[in-house]
């Protein structure tokens, strides 16, 4: 005689019921949490509508403008709402492909340099002073150009734009200084000697670049910084 499943005889297997109990028991969990958030998320755009956030905008126009008799370009936006400015710039082509090839580094050196003082203040006055007005200022020098980036207080901008120039046109170049940059470098490149990531890294590029400049040891410093917030 043939066997009949147990579906046909209206029985249930004890392990089918088991399991599909097991089921519905996650499903209903998941649907709860579901419910859950659905609810938190409703209650935050709750929050947004009856907020000053729903009428407030968060873009701005972007002009570009010239600087006069330099024909420097440069891209300007504005927020009057935070008194916060923030200024990037860059050098174009004074990265590290600009060192010479036996004196791979000298841009990254330069970088690290800026902000370790200026023509009248050491390095310590200097980076105490930014410090106590809220001033960031910090260098860097990447494979194809050096860029910075100043951020200050509104109030304090012209004394920071000041901090600025004179950190780049007058900077000061105190022994002490270059030996502390020089040592914390030196360490750094060793460290990059022992990362298998970098090293595979530098591999790439000597294969793919060969003596071009972008074949060399890429720059991997943390970026000068007069003062960090």
């Amino acid at each position: 005689m043939a066997h009949k499943p147990r579906w046909k005889n209206g029985g249930v297997p004890k392990g089918g019921l088991l399991l599909a109990l097991g089921i519905a028991a996650v499903c209903m969990y998941f649907f709860d949490k579901m419910d859950i958030s659905l609810k938190q998320k409703s209650q935050l755009q709750s929050l947004v509508d009856f907020s000053v956030l729903k009428v407030k905008p968060f873009d701005a126009e972007v002009k570009e403008i010239e600087l006069p008799k330099t024909g420097i370009k440069a891209y300007l936006l504005e927020e009057g709402t935070n008194p916060i400015v923030s200024i990037s710039f860059l050098f174009k082509g004074a990265g590290s492909v600009a060192d010479i090839e036996k004196q791979s580094g000298i841009a990254n050196f330069a970088a690290s340099m800026l902000g370790e003082g200026t023509k009248n203040k050491n390095s310590q006055d200097f980076k105490k002073e930014l410090e106590s007005l809220g001033i960031h200022l910090s260098f860097s020098a990447g494979i194809d150009d050096v860029s910075g980036t100043l951020i200050t207080p509104k109030e304090y901008l012209p004394k920071a734009v000041e901090a600025l120039k004179n950190a780049i046109i007058e900077p000061r170049l105190d022994d002490e200084d270059i030996k502390v940059v020089r040592d914390k470098l030196a360490a750094i490149l060793k460290k990059q000697k022992e990362n298998p990531a970098l090293i595979l890294n530098l591999a790439k590029n000597e294969m793919l670049y060969g003596l071009h400049p972008y074949g060399r040891n890429p720059p991997f410093q943390p970026p000068s910084a007069a003062f960090c917030f």
